[in-house]
């Protein structure tokens, strides 16, 4: 699913899903990131390491043994490589910063203006209180915020066609305050005398379950908690020193930009034409002898995610190239 290769087993029904991950960057962000991971020895060590060991279960099962799941789908489970564990990674930041509400908010503002869209909408919410106090010093700051351009930032998203529908899924949102929490007790506090860490990440409940408990023992190490499959290592728990634990706020970490192209296979940066770098995407279905092939165009900001051949759902045929986060 995170690369976009679930036609594989299921057929034409989800080519267009296969599309949208591959067009969204998934693989692509996989790879730089795995570059990254396998840079660092220790990192890819236990890469490595991990891939032998689900391999090696792998390789240990007959049909008899195999998950029930394959056999439904007539699906061989094909070796693990240490580019899948830098998917999760990027299913996850799917999952938790995929959304964006960019292209409908664009129709709000085209329709409200800026004045009355900056109410509905601030930056901040006022009288909201961080959890850092108020005043707190910090030192200063190893980069700037660059200068906000002067010209319009907006695209121009006028309502026609499905315009309306995008419209309608601003006004109806539903902000029910969702998100990862944690806490900490000092030892100064509990009877005791132990610190208390305890970390919620707020992701859903699924089967198979994401967490599984694990338990990692070697000379010099002992540490317990849980992890997800397909992550080495422990991603909360504790050892004999410390525990740790980690949420996720739901951040605005995707921007969209409306591309002009003048000239076939170039596209306009900075009042200079710029050369789209084309990438080939291989789509295996199911039941036919030849894969899809989908040519993804990428430019400085990222992949173009929506064109003429993979329009953008709202009906405003623009052509939008997508930065995310989630690609570095």
């Amino acid at each position: 699913a995170a690369a976009g290769r679930l036609s594989e087993v299921i057929g034409d029904k989800t080519l267009a899903y296969d599309r949208l991950q591959r067009r969204k960057g998934m693989v692509w962000a996989a790879e730089n990131s795995l570059k990254t991971m396998e840079a660092n020895p220790n990192t890819n060590r236990m890469l490595q390491a991990y891939t032998r060991g689900v391999n090696a279960y792998i390789h240990s099962l007959s049909y008899k043994t195999r998950p029930l799941e394959y056999k439904l789908m007539s699906f061989q489970p094909e070796d693990w490589t240490p580019l899948k564990c830098a998917l999760l990674l990027k299913y996850m930041a799917d999952d938790l910063t995929g959304n964006t509400d960019d292209i409908p908010l664009s129709y709000v503002h085209n329709a409200l203006g800026d004045s009355i869209f900056n109410q509905l909408y601030p930056e901040r919410i006022a009288g909201n209180i961080p959890v850092i106090p108020g005043g707190t010093k910090f030192p200063k700051p190893t980069m700037q915020v660059p200068p906000t351009p002067t010209v319009n930032l907006f695209a121009d998203f006028r309502i026609k066609n499905n315009g309306q529908t995008a419209f309608s899924q601003v006004i109806s949102e539903n902000n029910s305050g969702i998100g990862s929490n944690n806490w900490a007790v000092s030892g100064q506090r509990t009877a005791s005398g132990d610190a208390i860490l305890c970390n919620d990440p707020h992701l859903g409940l699924n089967l198979p379950a994401i967490w599984y408990e694990i338990q990692l023992s070697a000379p010099g190490i002992n540490c317990y908690g849980v992890s997800i499959p397909g992550a080495p290592g422990i991603v909360i728990g504790f050892n004999d020193s410390i525990s740790w634990g980690l949420t996720n706020n739901y951040r605005d970490v995707k921007d969209y930009y409306e591309l002009r192209s003048d000239t076939p296979g170039y596209y306009i940066m900075d009042n200079t034409e710029q050369p789209f770098h084309n990438r080939y995407e291989k789509i295996t279905i199911k039941g036919k002898k030849t894969p899809f092939t989908d040519t993804v165009r990428y430019t400085v900001h990222g992949p173009v995610l929506y064109e003429n051949n993979f329009p953008e759902p709202s009906g405003s045929g623009k052509t939008l190239a997508v930065t995310w986060m989630a690609h570095r």
